[in-house]
């Protein structure tokens, strides 16, 4: 799966028009890669705290 930032991920979901069955799954998908990235970011942050 491609990275997107959160950044992004508002950028491209802010504005859909479309009825939310037509857009689920790759907003599903989306969310499943943004929840990543923000997972890898806070477990950065705790490491650098640990330090």
């Amino acid at each position: 799966m491609p990275n997107i930032t959160p950044k992004q991920f508002v950028a491209k979901w802010s504005q859909i028009q479309q009825k939310e069955t037509a857009v689920s799954q790759s907003h599903f998908n989306d969310e499943q890669i943004l929840e990543r990235l923000l997972a890898l970011n806070l477990q950065r942050a705790a490491n650098q705290i640990k330090r």
